[in-house]
């Protein structure tokens, strides 16, 4: 019995891994542009839109950090004194406190996604009591984004305080600060395990891996003996140590553009003025004021648009009497007239400018239109487009194929630009007639079924072939007919004109043949006499020509196949064909020949299927 059993549960398994695998719908956001800030006077997290409008308070708390895709929002929260780290959807629901820190423990501000959304790093706070009194150490930690998985990645740590981690936009290390002795100095490390920790810059702060990955920025006095503070950057291996700024006063706050191929920052004289926001390239150069020191009073928490083009900052009024009373403002980053967009009574801190969205789980497919192919020859790139859509998360790519489906995925790629699939059929195509398929796949990861269209392959310059002619066949030339030894009278005549439409065998292409034998030379004249019979051969259009192709010397062979009713003394069959023509005038030598091989109803064009055949010299032309 547990034999059986045994078999039975092996059965069961092996079963089960044959069966496919259906992934589950992937979410996307549905996503609005909106400005996501803290209030420094009541605590509370708001999103508005960037024209100053439809003000929406989400919940308590601080120092919001909109999630890569726009779906949730991170922020601080204080309960009873103690600040934790809370995640929410982009309108507000679903609130959830991921990091549940006892009354010994709290949160820093400085907290980062990970690239893909699924975690949060964070700093946690520590404060244990000594006999010299309390005693505060920090570690780096991990969290799933519901708080199920906390991941303490310094447990090992260099020195008693690490504080500031940055995710690289791979999602495989993270970049901090580590201060022992007073020194503060930067470190990576994996972000899985916090292994690898590796010195990449001394004396500096603050890191900050650029979106591209190529840079990291960071806070350092250079070894000033005044400690002026200026922005640098780094490469993530520790090479190409820069300084970004070298200025009197303070140089920091920094964030990368979007594209990390720029730097906005807080930059002051250390004369009395107040700051002013400036951007700068990542080596140093063409560095920008996008803002003066006048302008609307003391300037803190620049932050760029999604699009790059625009920087959010608050602003302090030193007239409006409120200590509090910081505004938002907008500005553009080639600098100009800054835009008052709100004017909070509870005072703007740190203000984000992201894409937030609800999400949504998508399993519609998107939809691809038909199309049609030009033809085009084997010597021939061709470029061509197909109309696409998809009303859920967009369009994200297409592929073409031709022959065989090669599975999703593996196609020949094609590009999307917001309406249409863009595709190249290269020079790689050997004569012939093809299937050409299209499908896209969404931003959900959902494909489409293929939409398919014919396409004609031809060689330069040669796109008809005609030939006609009347002769008497011949078992001598290998002729294979009815009654060719035994009949008296034997007439053959056939015609032929077969040519390339844009997309297919023209629907006026046609062949035919007819062979008339008998007893008699009446034959000739009246076929319907009793002693005299038929055979006819005829096509009509592209519903029998399948296909036609040039080969030999000069094109100068033209080979037609199709099906053809074919007619015997008035019974009619079905039979694949293939028409041979030969030009002389091609070749440049020989004589014009034509075969016409007739094959059995039913079967393919093979040898061991021959029919009927037979052959003759005539008019052909190639062209």
């Amino acid at each position: 019995m547990i034999k059986k059993l045994s078999r039975l549960l092996v059965v069961l398994v092996l079963a089960a891994s044959t069966l496919a695998v259906i992934p589950p719908p992937k979410a996307h956001a549905i996503q609005q542009e909106r400005i996501v800030y803290g209030t420094d006077n009541n605590r509370s997290i708001v999103s508005i839109n960037p024209d100053g409008t439809d003000k929406q308070v989400l919940s308590e708390g601080y120092y919001p950090q909109i999630s890569p895709d726009g779906t949730k929002i991170a922020f601080i929260k204080s309960d009873s004194g103690i600040e934790n780290l809370y995640v929410m959807n982009a309108d507000g629901s679903g609130i959830v406190n991921v990091t549940g820190t006892a009354n010994t423990q709290s949160i820093d501000i400085r907290f980062t996604w990970s690239p893909d959304g699924s975690k949060i790093a964070y700093t946690k706070v520590i404060t244990t009591e000594s006999p010299g009194g309390p005693i505060s150490t920090s570690r780096i930690f991990t969290t799933t984004i519901d708080g199920s998985v906390q991941n303490d990645l310094t447990a090992d740590t260099e020195g008693p305080h690490v504080y500031g981690p940055s995710w690289s936009p791979d999602g495989s290390k993270i970049v901090y600060t580590s201060v022992e002795d007073n020194v503060a100095s930067i470190y990576t490390m994996s972000s899985s395990n916090g292994s690898n920790k590796t010195l990449l810059v001394a004396n500096a702060s603050l890191p900050q891996w650029s979106p591209n990955g190529n840079k990291i920025s960071f806070e350092s006095d250079f070894g000033d003996e005044f400690g002026d503070t200026e922005v640098g950057t780094v490469n993530p291996d520790g090479s190409s140590l820069t300084a970004v700024t070298n200025n009197s006063g303070f140089d920091g706050q920094e964030k990368w553009s979007p594209d990390g191929n720029r730097l906005v920052m807080l930059s002051n004289c250390n004369c009395g003025d107040p700051s002013y926001i400036r951007s700068i390239n990542a080596d140093g150069s063409n560095s920008t004021s996008i803002t003066t020191p006048s302008e609307g009073g003391d300037i803190a928490y620049p932050s760029w648009s999604p699009d790059s083009s625009q920087i959010v900052f608050t602003a302090y009024d030193p007239g409006a009497g409120d200590p509090l009373n910081y505004r938002l403002f907008t500005v553009p980053v080639t600098g100009g007239p800054a835009i008052q967009v709100y004017a909070d009574g509870d005072g703007v801190i740190n203000p984000v400018w992201g894409e937030l969205g609800t999400a949504i789980v998508d399993t519609t497919a998107p939809t691809v239109n038909s199309f049609t192919l030009n033809r085009k020859t084997s010597a021939q790139t061709e470029n061509f487009v197909v109309t696409a859509s998809d009303t859920e998360s967009g369009v994200a790519s297409g592929e073409f194929y031709y022959g065989s489906d090669p599975d999703q995925g593996n196609g020949t790629a094609m590009t999307y630009d917001g309406s249409q699939l863009h595709g190249t059929l290269g020079t790689n195509m050997p004569v012939g007639t093809y299937q050409v398929y299209v499908r896209a796949v969404d931003n959900a990861g959902n494909w489409s079924n293929p939409v398919s269209t014919k396409l004609v392959v031809t060689q330069t310059g040669t796109t008809r072939v005609t030939a006609s002619g009347s002769f008497t066949p011949s078992t001598a030339n290998g002729d294979q007919l009815p009654s060719l030894d035994t009949a008296s009278f034997k007439l053959a005549q056939y015609n032929q004109n077969v040519s390339f439409g844009n997309s297919g065998i023209a629907n006026s292409s046609s062949a035919s043949f007819t062979y008339t034998y008998g007893s008699s030379v009446l034959c000739g004249l009246s076929p319907t006499l009793p002693q005299c019979h038929r055979l006819t051969f005829t096509t009509s259009g592209n519903a029998a020509i399948t296909s036609l192709i040039f080969s030999g010397t000069n094109n100068s062979r033209a080979t037609v196949t199709g099906t053809a009713q074919v007619t015997v003394d008035g019974t009619t069959t079905t039979n694949p064909f293939q028409i041979t023509a030969v030009s002389s005038s091609r070749a440049g030598s020989g004589s014009n020949s034509y075969r016409i091989n007739i094959y059995n109803a039913g079967s393919s064009i093979a040898p061991e299927n021959l029919l009927y055949t037979t052959s003759n010299t005539g008019t052909v032309n190639i062209n």
